[in-house]
């Protein structure tokens, strides 16, 4: 799991957006708000989900040792509390799944749980479906891979993997990170 951003909504950049994409009174005019179910100016609900698709892509797509390739899709799009100027929009990005294609070497699939979240209150969530690229040559190769976590582990002594399995596991798949691109010489 991870949690990127911190991108601070401020009232001119809701009007702005609001005007070309979402041109509702509530989203636009602060005193025909105040008269809304909202009680004041709020963010669109499609303007709170581009940020978060540019949180995803600036603070964690673009940070990591994977290639995004595109979305699939999204599913389970749901605005929970409303965005209100002066919001602060942090994104949770849990991985639900991992899948290679079975058509393509070059790729596999990756399923995000994405939640945006203001003050740790979940604002919106959705699940995205990505494609990303797999290492050359690598077929079942996941960008992603879930960790094993070992107790007394000397490293240091490790040449194949038969070495790293006589420690004692503290933790199967407690974690997920990016695997590196790793060039052996």
């Amino acid at each position: 799991t991870w949690t990127v951003g911190g991108h601070t909504l401020r009232q001119h950049e809701i009007v702005d957006f609001a005007e070309q994409f979402d041109p509702q009174p509530f989203h636009v005019d602060p005193d025909a708000a105040a008269d809304s179910m909202f009680g004041e100016l709020v963010a669109s609900g499609l303007h709170t989900m581009c940020l978060a698709g540019r949180l995803f892509i600036v603070e964690f797509v673009q940070g990591k040792e994977f290639q995004n390739m595109g979305g699939l899709g999204m599913d389970d799009l749901r605005w929970h509390e409303p965005v209100r100027p002066g919001d602060t929009l942090r994104l949770r990005i849990e991985v639900r799944e991992t899948e290679p294609s079975e058509s393509r070497a070059d790729r596999g699939y990756d399923h995000f749980d994405r939640s945006v979240r203001v003050d740790g209150t979940e604002v919106m969530s959705f699940v995205s479906h990505n494609v990303v690229a797999t290492l050359p040559g690598q077929e079942e190769y996941s960008p992603l891979w879930l960790v094993t976590v070992y107790a007394n582990a000397d490293f240091g002594s490790v040449t194949d993997l038969d070495a790293a399995t006589d420690a004692t596991v503290l933790a199967a798949g407690s974690a997920t990170v990016n695997c590196p691109i790793v060039e052996v010489a």
